[in-house]
Order: C-alpha cells, then structure tokens, then sequence
C-alpha cells in the first residue's frame, strides 16, 4: 500500500487535513447556510398553503354568501309582495267603508232635505191658503160693501141663495 501511496504521491496526512477541514466547513454550512434556508423555505411553503387554503375558503364564503344574498334578496321581494297585496287589500277594504259610509251619510242628507222640503211646502200651502182666504174675505168684503152701500144687499143674498151650489 506504501507503494501505491509513493506512486500516486499521496500524502495521508494531507488527506486526512482536508476530509477534516471538508466536514467542519460542511458542518458551518449546514448549521449556518442550509438549516435557516430549508426553515425559511419551509416557512414560506407553509405560508403560501395557507394562503391559497384562505383564499379556496373565501371563495366558499363568497359563493354562499352570494347564495344567502339571493335567498334573502327572494324572500324580502316575497315579503313586499305580501305587504303589498295586503296594502291593497286593507285599502280596498277602507275604500268599500268609505263609500258605504257616504252613502248612509247621502241617504241621510237626502232623507233630511225632503223632511224639510215638505215641512217648508206644507208651510207655504198653509200660508198659502191663510192668504188666499185673506184675499178672498178683503174682496167680498169689499164687493158685498158696494152693494151694501147701494141697497143692493138683500137682491144679491137672494141672488146667492138661489143658485146650487
């Protein structure tokens, strides 16, 4: 072996320097290079992970919120629909009471304007008649005075009683 060591001048001792010398700087390598750089790159694995994790879970959310949206979106244009309905409904209701109370309250009116109508007719019939008959009496008197005054009173009695009435 010495042979093939003086052959190829191979110097042990050189050799045995350098694989020493190799694995301290592998070593300092290792602990100070390679070791923060795999956590690093670990770290940043992990974080860009959780970043496409977070953003597949925003994109759920986004859709159910979209969904709940929708849903609620319905059900609130159900519920003014409703509304709207009974809105029409209830003044539909009122508006039948309305008329009906207009018309009990015209029926009224009308019922009270004929009382007065013929309150004032029969009135003015009475008052009417109580001058009619006035007129009547005035002009009698004054024909029957005439004929009083002439000697002419007991012709025109005889004259009346004759007559059929």
């Amino acid at each position: 072996m010495e042979q093939l060591l003086s052959t190829f001048h191979i110097d042990v001792s050189l050799i045995a320097a350098q694989a020493i010398n190799f694995v301290i700087v592998f070593f300092a390598l290792y602990h100070f290079a390679i070791k923060p750089l795999i956590k690093l790159t670990t770290r940043r694995s992990e974080v860009i992970e959780g970043g496409l994790k977070d953003a597949e879970l925003a994109t759920v959310k986004l859709a159910d919120a979209e969904h709940e949206q929708a849903r609620i979106m319905r059900e609130a244009s159900n519920q003014a629909n409703t509304v709207l309905v009974q809105a029409h409904d209830q003044a539909s209701k009122e508006r039948e009471a309305l008329l009906e109370q207009a018309r009990t309250e015209r029926q009224g009116i009308v019922e009270k304007a004929k009382d007065l109508i013929d309150q004032e007719q029969a009135k003015a019939e009475k008052e009417f008649r109580t001058q009619s008959a006035q007129v009547v009496v005035a002009s009698m008197e004054s024909l029957f005075r005439g004929y009083v005054a002439e000697g002419k009173g007991d012709a025109l009695i005889k004259d009346i009683t004759k007559r059929p009435l």
